[in-house]
């Protein structure tokens, strides 16, 4: 049997339980089964909340285990905030009556439920599959919390678990694959947790933010200004791109297979510049030598 169990007022309370007896004793039907409060003994301090044989109590439940096999399992229905104490179980079957004073649970009533656990990496790489997993306590095994996950990014399974206590909980494992459009969202598991009375419940929620590792993207450049310029303006370059973890620094390069229009014109007016000007030296010369000759006459 648990020592601790935390239950939701409004709700009911599983709990595990289990006893032994010494071995020259033995049980018969009928046996019947007693909760309780406060105080092992109930006729001075204790308060019976709880006994298999009456029609009414405090505290309406049921012994589920099997008592002749010294199985003590019970539930406690819609227990109510204030009754947070300690439990005593106590048999009571033919002339074998006996309460346990040295194994009591303590039952702490909560207005509000316990927040559920979230486990699973949260920081990943892009296009690798992520697990992650919420699990919820189920004090009332007849009214388990119902999980869900916002956004919903993929596929869930839910399942109804046993704890090492013999207490229950319920999991849900949300599976999908990391994309950088994940990066930096907030993931949700909700617990609502439907209670006897009437329809209403109470949730409660736990929250990650997930972490999405990924090579630069939508990688743009711009210029400005954007109208044309002149040469001799001066001009700035622009450049930007989503990235995780982000970019530290960008390089920029003239791809070499696509020479500057300013560049091949200017190579085009030298080239024939140069011949005109041979052209002209030729001129000259031939001028020059026609009217030495010419003198010389």
């Amino acid at each position: 049997m648990p020592q601790h169990i935390t239950a939701l007022s409004g709700s009911c309370v599983l709990i595990p339980c289990k006893f032994k007896i010494p071995e020259d004793e033995s049980l018969s039907k009928p046996a019947n089964g007693v909760w309780i409060k406060h105080a092992a003994q109930f006729a001075t301090e204790g308060t019976v909340v709880f006994n298999s044989s009456n029609t009414k109590n405090k505290l309406g439940g049921e012994i589920l285990g099997d008592l002749i096999q010294k199985n003590c399992t019970s539930v406690l229905d819609n227990i109510p905030q204030s009754f947070t104490d300690k439990y005593f179980f106590r048999i009571e079957t033919g002339r074998f009556r006996v309460t346990f004073p040295n194994s009591p649970v303590n039952i702490n009533v909560k207005d509000s439920p316990q927040k559920p656990k979230m486990t699973g990496i949260t920081e990943v790489l892009e296009n690798t599959p992520v697990n992650l997993t919420c699990t919820a306590a189920a004090p009332c095994h007849t009214h388990p919390p119902v999980l869900t996950w916002t956004p919903q990014l993929g596929d869930h399974l839910d399942q109804l678990c046993e704890n090492a206590d013999e207490t229950k909980s319920v999991s849900s494992v949300l599976t999908f694959s990391a994309s950088h459009l994940h990066h930096g969202k907030t993931i949700t598991c909700t617990a609502v947790y439907p209670l006897q009375e009437k329809t209403s419940s109470k949730s409660v929620e736990e929250t990650r933010t997930l972490s999405v590792l990924f090579s630069p993207k939508n990688t743009t450049a711009s210029v400005g200004p954007s109208d044309s310029v002149k040469k001799g303006d001066s001009v700035t370059l622009y450049c930007s791109s989503e990235a995780s973890p982000p970019v530290k620094s960008f390089t920029w390069f003239r791809d070499p297979e696509k020479p500057s229009v300013v560049k091949v014109i200017g190579g085009a007016l030298g080239a024939i510049g140069m011949l005109l000007l041979t052209i002209l030296l030729l001129f000259l010369w031939r001028l020059c030598c026609s009217r030495y000759f010419n003198a010389c006459m």
